[in-house]
């Protein structure tokens, strides 16, 4: 039994897997799989909590294509947190499986450190003042495996040496792919690459 942590997780990873690998599709499985191998990697290059890691990349999606179900299954947990100004970016369809997740990592998953279930909820988007697990699972969510997408190759290369600065393309990346699909852009990613520009990173 792999248990990581009673403060922290009380299900055994093994169940977590499985319990996805019966409620996701086949390819949010997959992907979910990927996301936790490629969190693993970045976690072990910046010495990060592997296993934590590891789980938030299990665990980022675990809300995706079943929105419907669980916002019915803890519609009041989700009620309280939708209402909240902060979370008025998940309102929109593309970014509800977030602060779903993180509903459902808390509550199914029994999953009780914060910082992971902040993780989960800006795994899209970013924040200002992400966590090192935060940026571990953005990026990891991102550059995966499976991933395959113009510009997807050097985001790898440049998240196992400067994760902002990854982020910051990767930013950019999902900005014009936006744009392009006239879609609306979170502020969190918008007011993200901005702090990472004009703060840690130096501008061109």
């Amino acid at each position: 039994m792999n248990i990581l942590g009673l403060g922290e997780f009380m299900i055994n990873k093994e169940d977590i897997v499985q319990d996805l690998k019966l409620n996701l599709s086949k390819e949010r499985f997959q992907h979910s799989l990927s996301v936790a191998k490629k969190a693993v990697e970045l976690a072990e290059n910046f010495g990060l909590d592997i296993k934590k890691c590891q789980m938030a990349g299990l665990l980022h999606d675990c809300a995706k294509g079943l929105e419907n179900h669980y916002e019915e299954v803890y519609k009041m947990d989700y009620e309280v947190h939708i209402n909240r100004k902060e979370n008025e970016q998940y309102k929109n369809p593309y970014l509800k499986h977030c602060l779903l997740g993180m509903i459902v990592a808390k509550n199914k998953y029994k999953v009780e450190d914060f910082e992971l279930l902040k993780a989960i909820k800006e795994h899209t988007t970013g924040s200002v003042g992400m966590s090192e697990l935060g940026k571990v699972l953005y990026l990891a969510d991102k550059t995966e495996d499976m991933r395959d997408y113009k510009g997807v190759d050097e985001i790898r290369r440049l998240s196992l040496i400067d994760m902002d600065r990854a982020i910051v393309l990767s930013l950019n990346n999902t900005i014009v792919h936006l744009i392009y699909k006239n879609r609306i852009i979170a502020p969190e990613s918008v007011e993200l690459r901005n702090y990472l520009l004009g703060g840690t990173i130096e501008g061109n």
